[in-house]
């Protein structure tokens, strides 16, 4: 009979340092196989689509392992984005954010879930938790970075506008773009 794997009860407020999530990526690296500056570069894939969507909901239950047939122990897929693109917006807030220019302090005031220190009340948007990831942590977030290019604007551009009709508003779609491009022109900065 095979050994279980170990369980791992990561508690709410679970903070992005090596007492933290940094331990159950190294479990994670010992399950898979995985060296654990992989497994880093893995999970900064998921603190990437979280800044650029602005997604607020990655907390220590949004994100896990994957026990695929014949695959082995993996991270898992990124899952739950509901909390991103200004979804909890009206419409008439959405407009107003765009005509006074002001997604960018929208995207700067949204709180995540993931804590850099114990000792916040909040954890940082999800833009100034990759900020601040890719300084303590270059050799895993930096290469990240590399994942986006001067056309990916352009091509969430066309992502959303694929999305059905109906499905958003035109002020969704318009306000889902401008976060994004907004996020990217961030992101950019991060990398120069």
């Amino acid at each position: 009979m095979a050994e279980p794997y170990p369980v791992v009860n990561v508690e709410p407020g679970w903070t992005l340092d090596e007492e933290g999530i940094w331990d159950c990526l190294g479990l994670l690296s010992r399950l898979t196989g995985s060296d654990l500056a992989t497994t880093k570069r893995l999970f900064a894939g998921y603190l990437l689509l979280d800044a650029v969507v602005g997604n607020t909901d990655r907390h220590h239950e949004n994100w896990g392992i994957s026990l695929g047939a014949g695959q082995g122990v993996r991270l898992a897929p990124s899952f739950d984005h509901g909390s991103s693109l200004g979804r909890e917006l009206r419409d008439e807030r959405r407009l107003n954010r765009l005509r006074e220019d002001q997604v960018g302090a929208y995207l700067r005031r949204g709180r995540g879930g993931v804590y850099w220190s114990e000792d916040e009340a909040h954890g940082p948007s999800p833009l100034e938790l990759f900020r601040l990831a890719s300084r303590r942590y270059p050799s895993a977030f930096l290469p990240a970075l590399g994942r986006i290019d001067r056309h990916t604007s352009t091509n969430a551009r066309e992502l959303v506008r694929r999305v059905p009709e109906g499905w958003m508003s035109p002020a969704a779609v318009d306000f889902a773009c401008k976060v994004m491009e907004t996020s990217i022109e961030q992101l950019w900065r991060i990398g120069s």
